[in-house]
């Protein structure tokens, strides 16, 4: 069993209380592709965005002690605020994760996987046939213990 995706026991919970639905590996590759063309990764460890050598302007906030509702404050401040769901992303062939925005704002620290890695929260759109669609755009990338970091995209 791995602790880097949807099979970790905290995130099995979830799935079996049904507060989170399990997306395809394809959600994942997708967003990889779209990060892999538009942000440089960090040398050396390849999986997380190199936000010194961005030309877009960005947020970032430290986490490590943040309580739940300093976290929910901060992510409103960004482009997740604009959405109603969201799609956690573990890795580039890894199955993904869809939860409702509320839940997941208060719950970044299980969702993610506080401390084991690298993990994208990206904002989901429903299309005509209620099928979820990334706004691959809008994110935040969940630095292990560290950093909350996300596009400055203006909340509508």
């Amino acid at each position: 069993m791995s602790d880097h995706n949807v099979e970790h026991p905290r995130i099995q919970h979830l799935i079996k209380e049904n507060k989170v639905k399990v997306l395809g590996a394809e959600y994942s590759a997708e967003f990889d592709n779209y990060i892999t063309n538009c942000y440089p990764w960090a040398p050396v460890t390849g999986y997380r965005i190199d936000w010194k050598e961005t030309k877009k302007p960005y947020k970032r906030i430290h986490w490590e002690k943040l309580t739940e509702e300093e976290t929910r404050n901060f992510l409103n401040t960004t482009c997740m605020g604009n959405f109603k769901e969201v799609c956690f992303i573990y890795g580039s062939r890894q199955p993904a994760l869809l939860a409702n925005y509320d839940f997941a704002s208060l719950k970044l620290d299980i969702l993610a996987l506080f401390g084991i890695h690298v993990s994208f929260m990206v904002g989901v759109k429903r299309n005509k046939f209620n099928i979820p669609e990334l706004v691959k755009e809008c994110f935040v990338e969940i630095d292990s213990v560290e950093w909350l970091t996300a596009p400055d995209i203006p909340v509508s």
